[in-house]
């Protein structure tokens, strides 16, 4: 296209922006479609500004009818219909368009430099717009993939822009959304039973692993989170000195783009290296690529084993709506990582505005909250349809055990004045149902309170953004509790059965929330001498931060780590009982149902006496399987050195408490402890990554 068409085109759809409602499909899609010029005309920094508008504009204009309601009812005397004022002041502070990419850019460097935006669009599609959803089939997902951009951004560096080619799939080849809505129809299907749970959770198994292999392909290297660990910067600073020194020049672009290939390396292969470099590094020359290729994959070779367990600074998702419902929290690339998701780039800025001025600036990449008071600040409401027992009986259990003192309404339906105090006057909301509860609080009443909890919402398509096709915007309570002034929202993407949804949400709430009563060590860490560790741990960990171990175990690579899996399985907590004996020629820790021994003078411990968790599901207990040979660095080293490192006081030390204060990374590790993949996808966490001190 020449210049002359591309510019008339510019400015043909910047007049109808003018005229366009801001927050409407077609004003995102224009925006979109004005960012896809500006691309083909180099001006990559312009389309990228426009790509980030293109996201902000519903939410937007929600808080400027909160605004303008409030003035058009009567001010001060109406303060007691809408109580988040200050929160709808401090987004409409924050620009909808932006007078210059510079302006831009100083909003993006006012963010904390550790976290890593990812934010994902599609090109416009004509029949997105067109296309009419009768009431039947709202919430199918069908969309094209052509064309998606992707955008990676990090405070005080050079901005990725990448863009991503459709799925390799033929015509005959069913699409991620096939899949999705496939894999969903079977979770609301009438009969749904164990075998179609499975099914379910293959299906979305097929999605996780086609976003890896089939569409972000070599670039999934771009999605980790930065590293940690101060050794691994540095020898990454060092790859970078030697190739600079080969290159006739390295622009800040260019090295930013090696920086976080190198961080991500161990995600791809050496031929996708070379192909990356050859396109974006070298621009074409292949002797050049040859030398650079070489010393990437030089460090590939020896630190992939360290950057595949490093501990990360967290990701945040911004996706465009039709991209949500895709399970990203568990494709391999994020599994190490902190992830949360915002709904806009606006949304993020306003959250981080709103909380640092209450409580301090973001710290290590968390915003850090103050540990809930147990008989003040904690607030449940639980099973208020009346039609979950069983939800009831085990949670019930769970919190007499653990949290007794905490404030709740169990088994009976709240008013709406206990639903909004619930949200209101409490540090932690916690509902356990149907839904999100707005049966009890309607979204908009959501919307015009001034929520101040962290809300965990373990309700079926709790956090969902349901499409209604057309003109029609995507809708959700989910960006209420944030129009509202929460921090943080946890929930379901989707359905999910009711006996996962209270594992997930036990596990979660035991991995957050250190319990008042006290609870013996399980696993006495100080006890294992420093020559098996490169970083001592000195506190014993008890019962309920064990699940961290466990994930840290799973996303190891070894077909070996599902032998023990099968002893992890148990009701409420994945290891029944840990013990160590350290005064023989051997050291043995019982876990679960095996147990594993560790010779001091050899590298391999051995898994003997291995047998099923004492647990029968309507008839069925799970099998045994043989003993096997571990390598005791992922058996012990990794369950708990990689993982604990994120179970610390201050968010990127290395000192181990008894529970794990990171929101995020619970998450992670609660969706371990599901019996099915459908169920533990669905988990996800929006809004800023806590960390509770």
């Amino acid at each position: 296209m020449d210049e002359v068409t591309l510019q008339s085109l510019k400015e043909t759809i910047e007049s109808i922006l003018k005229k366009c409602h801001v927050g409407t499909p077609i004003y995102g899609n224009l925006k979109r479609q004005l960012a896809e010029l500006l691309f083909e005309s180099n001006d990559s920094l312009d389309g990228i500004v426009h790509l980030v508008e293109s996201l902000g504009g519903k939410y937007k204009m929600e808080h400027a009818i909160l605004e303008q309601e409030y003035e058009l009812s009567g001010g001060a005397s109406n303060e007691n219909h809408i109580k988040n004022l200050d929160v709808v002041k401090v987004f409409n502070s924050i620009p909808l368009q932006y007078s210059s990419s510079e302006a831009f850019l100083n909003d993006l460097n006012s963010l904390p430099s550790e976290w890593t935006l990812i934010q994902i669009t599609r090109k416009p599609q004509c029949k997105d717009i067109l296309q009419v959803v009768r009431q039947h089939m709202a919430g199918q997902l069908d969309f094209s993939l052509d064309r998606t951009r992707l955008v990676v951004m990090t405070a005080g560096q050079d901005i990725l822009q990448i863009q991503l080619n459709s799925p390799s799939s033929g015509d005959h080849m069913k699409t991620f959304f096939d899949l999705v809505n496939e894999a969903l129809g079977k979770m609301t299907s009438a009969s749904n039973s164990r075998n179609r749970r499975e099914e379910a959770s293959v299906l979305m198994k097929d999605v996780s692993k086609g976003i890896e292999d089939s569409w972000l392909c070599e670039y999934q290297c771009l999605l980790p989170g930065h590293l940690k660990c101060p050794h691994l910067n540095a020898l990454i600073q060092t790859t970078l000195a030697s190739i600079r020194s080969s290159l006739v020049t390295m622009t800040t672009s260019m090295e930013t783009f090696l920086r976080r290939l190198l961080q991500g390396v161990h995600l791809i292969s050496e031929h996708q290296v070379n192909e990356l470099i050859l396109g974006h590094v070298t621009n074409g020359d292949e002797l050049l690529a040859e030398f650079v290729t070489q010393a990437v994959v030089k460090f590939k070779n020896e630190h992939s084993k360290a950057l595949s367990t490093a501990a990360r600074y967290p990701v945040i998702l911004i996706l465009e709506e039709e991209l949500d419902r895709l399970p990203w929290e568990t494709i391999l690339c994020l599994r190490s990582s902190p992830v949360t998701r915002v709904h806009c780039f606006q949304f993020l800025l306003a959250l981080v505005k709103l909380h640092t001025a209450k409580h301090g600036p973001i710290k290590n990449g968390y915003l850090t909250l103050p540990l809930p008071n147990h008989e003040t600040d904690t607030f449940v409401i639980m099973n208020p349809s009346c039609d979950l027992p069983a939800l009831q009986t085990k949670f019930t259990t769970f919190l007499d055990k653990k949290f007794d003192k905490w404030k709740h309404i169990i088994g009976r339906a709240p008013s709406s004045s206990e639903f909004s105090d619930g949200l209101s006057s409490h540090s932690v909301f916690i509902y356990a149902g149907h839904g999100n509860g707005t049966l009890y609080l309607s979204s908009d009443n959501i919307g015009r309170n001034r929520i101040r909890a962290v809300t965990f919402l373990f309700g079926c398509r709790s956090v969902e953004r349901v499409y209604h096709g057309g003109r029609v915007p995507f809708s959700g309570v989910g960006a209420k509790y944030f129009i509202a002034g929460s921090p943080c929202v946890v929930g379901n993407l989707w359905n999910v059965s009711s006996s996962d949804c209270d594992r997930l949400a036990s596990n979660l709430i035991n991995l957050t929330f250190p319990s008042p009563r006290p609870s013996p060590p399980i696993l006495d860490l100080h006890k294992f001498s420093s020559e098996w560790w490169s970083v001592p741990f000195v506190l014993p960990v008890p019962n309920n931060s064990t699940l961290n171990a466990v994930n840290g175990a799973l996303n190891c690579e070894n077909e070996n780590l599902n032998v023990v899996n099968a002893a992890l399985k148990s009701n409420g907590s994945p290891i029944r009982n840990v013990n160590g004996s350290l005064n023989g020629q051997s050291k043995v820790t019982s876990i679960g149902s095996c147990t594993i021994s560790k010779d001091p003078n050899s590298k391999s411990s051995t898994v003997s006496n291995l047998k099923a968790p004492s647990m029968v599901r309507k008839g069925r207990a799970k099998s045994s399987k043989k003993p096997s040979v571990v390598d005791s660095n992922l058996i012990l080293k990794d369950w708990v050195q990689d993982s604990y490192l994120h179970s610390s006081k201050d968010p990127g030390t290395e000192t181990s408490l008894s529970y794990s204060p990171d929101v995020c990374f619970n998450v992670q590790a609660a969706r371990q402890g599901a019996n099915y993949f459908i169920n533990s996808s669905a988990l996800v966490v929006w809004g800023l990554p806590v960390w509770f001190e």
